[in-house]
């Protein structure tokens, strides 16, 4: 890197004397935006989310028949912390009354129904990068870096945010998430992230972050966090590609992405109901497993008493990961969130470190089934919170479950009973007499209805089922 250049724009890369800029100071925002405006024409915010958004993007005001996607704004108050979902369609009318809040994002997507989860996106618009702690000299770095140096992908928006910088980088034909693709864009996001922020972009390189490829955005035009400024956006660039993004991985992160197939998903629905219930309509992962909420309520005591300063943001998106994967409803998550957000912000008042609604918000976009796998060591690496492994007698799964089940087999046999077909009681139906039964009297249930009704397993009415 030709380090000459960079330090003509007076950023002090020694690391003896850091070059620290208060987050607090409000006349940042506005150097920055004498620096952007210089070099680009500012654009407005309802000309920025045409540009992302054309026309027949979204349903048009009223007709539902479009049966389009729609996006999806959030304002929340900051008071009360009550979330408010507004439907953005295709005329944009939405916009002009969500600027006036004091706190709204939202993402550079299009969802179907009211709910912002990944598993409901439907077409990404623009892969969003945010920069945080960026200053005049390393906004003026990161100019050079892909005006002149080419060490960088040139975005097609820059956004003034305040504190740091979001990249809006717009594409030509807007992506299909399927679950896949949202892995692909996510891993190509933590490439880029890792790339461009760095000592000369960002006074705390340390901090960097890539949440999922749905994390919202206070939107341009509302206010930043500072609340004395506006959300300002500057056309840098044009259009792009995945392709031309994959060029900046050197080979390392290579986003491989398929777009829509031919089956339909109304064809899907009727060739495979069991999948489309689950999959679309439930947006399950494969292999999803449903937990208990005592895991859930177990990590709210683990972050009350353990958790510390630099690890509040993991602590409190990994209370949405185990909120989604114990099936806790989302007001629940809310409400506990607010209340962690005023001891997390308790905690930073010492040191002059905040812990804002802002940042709990963008924590709770973990609230979704892309993130129920999410594993144990990482939450532990994350949260610098130890989370000790099942011992299984110190022993290997295979061997455990082997001795496991011999004793349960023993055990089965002392009482007379079988465990494959409810016990064999004296008196008690089997299931599978309870499975044909209801499938007698309801020809039209599926395997997940008629499990739901019998509180039995999908599997065991598939396999009685298939054997009649």
């Amino acid at each position: 890197m030709n380090r000459t250049k960079i330090e003509h724009f007076e950023v002090n890369l020694s690391a003896e004397i850091p070059n620290f800029i208060p987050r607090e100071d409000l006349d940042d925002f506005v150097v920055k935006d004498r620096v952007l405006s210089s070099r680009y024409p500012r654009i407005s915010p309802k000309d920025f989310y045409r540009y992302i958004f054309p026309f027949g993007s979204f349903e048009r005001l009223g007709h539902q028949e479009d049966k389009k996607g729609n996006g999806v704004a959030i304002s929340i108050d900051e008071t009360s912390k009550k979330a408010t979902k507004t439907i953005i369609t295709d005329g944009l009318e939405q916009l002009d009354s969500l600027l006036e809040e004091p706190f709204v994002i939202c993402s550079p997507i299009s969802y179907y129904g009211r709910s912002r989860r990944a598993d409901h996106a439907l077409w990404m618009h623009a892969l969003t990068l945010d920069i945080d702690y960026v200053g005049e000299g390393h906004l003026k770095n990161m100019l050079n870096w892909f005006e002149e140096l080419n060490l960088m992908p040139r975005p097609t928006f820059i956004v003034n945010s305040g504190h740091g910088v979001h990249l809006y980088y717009v594409f030509e034909q807007p992506i299909a998430m399927y679950r896949n693709n949202q892995a692909e864009l996510l891993k190509l996001k933590k490439y880029l992230v890792d790339c461009i922020w760095t000592k000369y972009t960002s006074t705390k390189p340390e901090r960097k972050e890539a949440l999922g490829v749905v994390q919202g955005f206070r939107m341009v035009g509302s206010r930043t966090k500072m609340g004395a400024y506006r959300l300002s956006a500057y056309k840098t660039g044009e259009r792009v590609t995945v392709e031309y993004l994959n060029g900046y991985t050197h080979g390392n992160a290579v986003a491989k992405i398929n777009q829509p197939a031919a089956l339909k998903l109304e064809a899907a629905k009727q060739r495979f109901p069991e999948w489309y219930e689950s999959r679309i309509v439930r947006g399950e992962m494969p292999g999803r497993w449903h937990i208990k909420r005592d895991l859930y309520d177990w990590w709210k005591q683990q972050i009350e008493s353990k958790t510390t300063i630099g690890h509040r943001y993991f602590c409190m998106l990994c209370l949405a990961v185990y909120a989604r994967k114990c099936d806790i409803a989302e007001n629940e998550l809310r409400a506990d969130a607010a209340v962690f957000q005023a001891q997390f912000n308790d905690m930073g008042k010492d040191t002059d470190e905040p812990f804002t609604w802002e940042e709990t918000e963008k924590a709770l976009e973990a609230y979704n089934e892309c993130y129920v796998t999410f594993p144990r060591d990482t939450i532990a690496r994350l949260t610098a919170i130890q989370m000790q492994a099942n011992k299984r007698n110190f022993q290997k799964q295979e061997f455990h479950l082997e001795e496991a089940r011999a004793i349960r087999d023993i055990r089965q046999k002392r009482q007379g009973k079988n465990w494959w077909d409810g016990g064999n009681r004296l008196g008690a139906p089997k299931k599978k007499d309870l499975i044909l039964e209801y499938k007698a009297k309801h020809p039209d249930a599926n395997h997940s209805e008629i499990a739901r009704a019998l509180g039995v397993s999908r599997p065991t009415v598939i396999k009685w089922l298939k054997e009649q």
